[in-house]
């Protein structure tokens, strides 16, 4: 058992949260697959360890009401498999754009993310670089994991799939930086 404080623990690790209200990561990689800027990182065949926001909300509420969750760690993805590839083109297919084709090798992504980091460190820049190297690895990476514990234990099951979490996502995106693109456009 894991106490602090005599509060009882449970840990929850969600992978790669996406949803409405995701302006950090859906809403730049959507702008970037618009603009026709994206690149995939390595082949695009890596698995990415996606989970919808409402998929998160359900397993952490799972998480507290289990008995015999303290003390215990669960992972939260959707284990639908879903490849590099399969996330942006559903993302510029929702957007009406072409999916990405152009890409980098993990290798040079990493050491570009790299150097971002440190010319923004130099800098002094208050917003993060454009590339950084956790998000290379998070979009280059194999990424695949076992839910089962969270399955068993929780009864977790994640209900949103990839074009439902994407359609949704792509349309919060609309609403909030519709207008931000198109001034971009006009401009």
């Amino acid at each position: 058992m894991i106490m602090e404080d005599g509060a009882p623990v449970t840990i929850v690790r969600p992978g790669w949260i996406y949803g409405p209200g995701d302006g950090a990561s859906f809403a730049r990689v959507a702008r970037t697959i618009e603009k026709g800027r994206m690149l995939m990182v390595g082949s695009g065949q890596n698995h990415l360890p996606l989970i919808y926001v409402g998929d998160v909300a359900q397993g952490i509420v799972l998480a507290s009401e289990a008995a015999d969750a303290e003390g215990r760690s669960y992972l939260l993805v959707n284990d639908e498999p879903v490849t590099q590839r399969d996330f942006l083109a559903a993302i510029a297919s929702e957007l009406g754009v072409p999916a990405p084709a152009r890409r980098i090798p993990c290798k040079p992504a990493v050491m570009l993310g790299a150097a971002a980091e440190t010319l923004g460190h130099l800098a002094r820049r208050r917003q993060p670089p454009p590339l950084m190297r956790y998000g290379i690895r998070l979009l280059g990476g194999e990424n695949r994991f076992d839910i089962g514990r969270a399955r068993l234990e929780l009864g977790f099951q994640p209900t949103v799939d990839l074009a439902d979490g994407v359609r949704r996502s792509v349309m919060w995106y609309r609403a909030v930086y519709g207008h931000a693109m198109e001034a971009e456009v006009r401009a």
